[in-house]
């Protein structure tokens, strides 16, 4: 299977392999743990899964952009370089990070502090796991970088949890660890493969050089990409952290299910969003508006179609989904209706974040993402304190639909192609 529905079907593929995965493990916990003790895991979890985004320092969706127009270009040590480089900055400012954690620890100013210290080092590997994977996705390996970063690692840790049955949360974190550090060398591996049968090989590591990578241009375009990614990460993951101070750990353990379910409803967002940002970065920089609304036209048909069912999959038969974690976690329907209807609005407004980001608009981006997490925040810390976990379920998908509808605005200022315009072009009438 060819063009652009070829490449998007086996990025969703692995992204379908990767959300499975993630399901997987979260039945393991909570088959295994108390309700209390898998609200902790899912807590520091989370934690894991928050910082393995901020400590990508938005490295990965710059190289992303890079590889793919020096692939364009053919200029293949330039790729080289641009991956050495990213995952050098990213192991730096991870491990100064990693001790910073500490000082949250040693504050003693939140009481999770430990399950933040110990999802660290899993975070560092996931970062340099999302780093790589993207310059797979840049040379058009889909479905191996997606299923490498975001599934192996849970596909491990399940079996362990199976085999070896952590009695707790702290020792689980343990296990997801290991298990994360193993995904990352495996990664690595089948990532040299690769490189090498793309004709990325030994000359081309040698014609390399950390010089080439330009850190003027790199400082001023993943600076915004940053405080991006840290807007997004808060504005999914902030109300769940806030609540976890006016909750008890059992409704920590409902919303982190209801989290993980929902959030089946944008996977294809996710995988079209890898399929098109080499396509994207590659005809803005040439140029061609035409192609890159026709992609955008593509990605947002195929979107409104796909998300919409599995909204509906989900509304209906929401009860059966949770029932497979337990039959305590079917109390978690209505935080699962209320996070699937932000979802939908944010499959529905298509790729226009990373329409953004490759056309070079980040700061617009970071603009809008600093105004809306700050309301978000705010929103989640009222709601959640008075209503707890439903009140926080309400602030996070109020401010992924706010976000997502301002960015396609944007879309329409900075590139002027319109969202609407392009639904009106997919569903208006065929003349006779």
């Amino acid at each position: 299977m060819q063009g652009f529905l070829g490449a998007s079907f086996r990025s969703f593929t692995g992204r379908i392999v990767g959300a499975f995965s993630a399901l997987v493990a979260s039945f393991a916990i909570a088959s295994s743990l108390t309700i209390e003790e898998s609200g902790l895991f899912f807590l520091g979890l989370g934690f894991s899964i928050f910082f393995a985004q901020i400590l990508k320092f938005g490295l990965d969706t710059y190289a992303l952009k890079k590889c793919s127009i020096f692939l364009a270009e053919s200029r293949p040590s330039d790729f080289v370089s641009m991956v050495l480089a990213s995952c050098l900055l990213c192991i730096t400012g991870s491990l100064l990070a990693y001790l910073l954690s500490y000082l949250v620890q040693l504050a003693d100013v939140y009481q999770y502090a430990r399950l933040l210290v110990l999802g660290f080092p899993a975070a560092i590997a996931m970062a340099l796991m999302g780093i790589i994977a993207h310059s797979l996705h840049a040379m058009g390996y889909l479905f191996i970088g997606t299923v490498t970063n975001i599934a192996l690692n849970y596909v491990l840790f399940s079996l362990c949890v199976w085999l070896f049955e952590p009695a707790d949360a702290i020792g689980s974190l343990w296990y997801f660890t290991a298990c994360c550090f193993v995904a990352l060398f495996v990664q690595i591996v089948a990532t040299a493969v690769l490189y090498k049968r793309s004709g990325v090989g030994l000359v081309q590591w040698q014609q390399s050089r950390l010089s080439h990578f330009d850190h003027r241009d790199a400082f001023t375009t993943t600076i915004p990409l940053w405080i991006v990614v840290i807007s997004q990460q808060l504005n999914l993951w902030g109300a769940q952290f806030i609540s976890s101070v006016h909750v008890t750990e059992s409704d920590i353990a409902l919303l982190a299910i209801a989290m993980r379910v929902a959030l089946v409803v944008p996977m294809l967002l996710t995988s079209v969003n890898l399929v098109v940002s080499p396509k994207f970065a590659a005809y803005y920089h040439a140029g061609e508006i035409d192609k890159v609304e026709e992609v955008l036209q593509k990605s947002v048909k195929l979107l409104a179609i796909v998300s919409t069912a599995v909204f509906c999959v989900v509304i209906f038969f929401g009860d059966n989904l949770l029932g497979i974690f337990g039959p305590q976690y079917v109390e978690a329907r209505v935080l699962l209706s209320i996070l699937v209807c932000g979802q939908l609005v944010n499959a529905l407004t298509g790729p226009s974040g990373r329409l953004l980001l490759m056309s070079g608009f980040e700061k617009d981006f970071r603009n809008t993402s600093l105004v809306v997490t700050a309301a978000g925040l705010a929103l989640a810390y009222i709601l959640a304190r008075t209503y707890g976990v439903y009140g926080a379920a309400v602030a996070t998908a109020v401010t992924i639909g706010a976000q997502n509808i301002f960015l396609a605005y944007l879309v329409k200022k900075r590139v002027n192609i319109s969202i609407l315009k392009v639904y009106a072009n997919i569903f208006r009438r065929v003349p006779r």
